[in-house]
């Protein structure tokens, strides 16, 4: 996907490029791949389903959901880089970071959330996705509130969430 794994704090990953579509690219392929992937048991999906208080049948919940559930925050715009002598490699600071860890934060498992800065640099980009409006939300730490939407791998376009 031509991203760069920045670092990881506590279970979160932080991810870098320089093209959005990339970015998005990435996310959604990694709730293709937790989908796609064998988790042996389906303990996982017995608790998220007591969880959420899943009425459907089963059939139509595999056709949505299987295993660990991921949120994947996305924002795009100019950070500040630093490289780490100790890691021997770039850490990035500054309102984007904040903001796309922000996003992520406020994300379910399985959902994709990014900002309107990331769907203007889309434009045009030939990505099969679809899109949810989130309305406008102030998050913790933010300056100003932004613009949300969620964005789904077309197959998953059902899927539901609670609010933010």
């Amino acid at each position: 996907h031509k991203c760069y794994e920045v670092k990881t704090v506590g279970d979160c990953f932080m991810v870098a490029t320089r093209d959005p579509k990339a970015g998005v690219a990435l996310a959604l392929g990694i709730q293709d791949a937790f989908y796609e992937y064998d988790w042996g048991t389906e303990d996982i999906d017995d608790v998220y389903k007591d969880q959420t208080g899943y009425e459907g049948t089963a059939a139509a919940y595999r056709r949505l959901w299987n295993g660990l559930r991921v949120r994947v925050g996305v924002h795009y715009g100019t950070a500040q880089a630093i490289f780490d002598e100790v890691t021997r490699g770039y850490d990035y600071y500054g309102t984007v970071v904040n903001a796309a860890s922000r996003i992520e934060s406020v994300a379910h498992g399985g959902q994709v959330v990014v900002s309107e800065a990331v769907l203007n640099a889309l434009a045009g980009a030939d990505l099969d996705y679809t899109s949810v409006s989130l309305g406008v939300q102030q998050l913790r730490g933010l300056p100003a509130p932004l613009t949300l939407v969620q964005l789904s791998p077309e197959r998953f376009q059902e899927r539901q969430f609670p609010p933010l």
